[in-house]
């Protein structure tokens, strides 16, 4: 836990920022008090950059939020929609183009997430390229599953850990080697 960071939350927006000592107790104590709608402003100032030291403890307590019975507007639809496709981007079409040189098999997965292959794919199609020219050993999946990631950053770890548990299936189906993960949902920061 570092209290020397620069955080832009809290430079941007100081009266609904939480100290790295507030989140400490926070979640030292959190099976002592409920969140309310009321506290979304500050569970939810923060962009996980991590410079604090305190980005997972933040998800915990963001989880905790939700678990609370609080709602953010739209994350069930969201959550809906990943479960069912594996995505949030459900209808966006545009995909990475498939880039010759890339192995169909490999002993290494370049993992590229939803986001790369789908919202930013001239991006990955300069990585792979990159990576080619540089003679790395890797292969890519025709389709992902979302990382989980942003989902983890609302807070919505069960749904993390499920995208977690199916990235895994899918990674030792194509018989890749994973190390193993332990949930959010144990209530432990991993």
């Amino acid at each position: 836990m570092k209290e020397d960071f620069k955080c832009p939350c809290k430079e941007v927006d100081p009266d609904n920022f939480l100290t790295n000592e507030q989140v400490e107790e926070l979640i030292t104590t959190m099976n002592s008090y409920k969140f309310t709608q009321g506290d979304y402003l500050k569970v939810y100032n923060c962009i996980h950059c991590n410079d604090c030291g305190t980005a997972e403890e933040r998800f915990i307590l963001k989880h905790k939020f939700l678990k609370d019975g609080n709602k953010i507007e739209g994350l069930e639809d969201v959550i809906s929609t990943i479960e069912k496709y594996g995505t949030p981007f459900k209808f966006n079409k545009s995909r990475i183009k498939t880039i010759s040189g890339v192995k169909k098999e490999s002993k290494t997965l370049l993992y590229l997430g939803c986001f790369t292959t789908v919202k930013t794919p001239k991006y990955g199609e300069n990585l792979i390229r990159y990576l080619l020219k540089k003679d790395i050993d890797f292969t890519i999946l025709e389709e992902e599953v979302c990382c989980g990631y942003p989902i983890l950053c609302n807070g919505a770890t069960e749904t993390y850990d499920n995208l977690v548990r199916r990235n895994k299936e899918l990674f030792v189906e194509k018989g890749f080697r994973i190390r193993e993960y332990r949930p959010y949902t144990d209530g432990a920061c991993n």
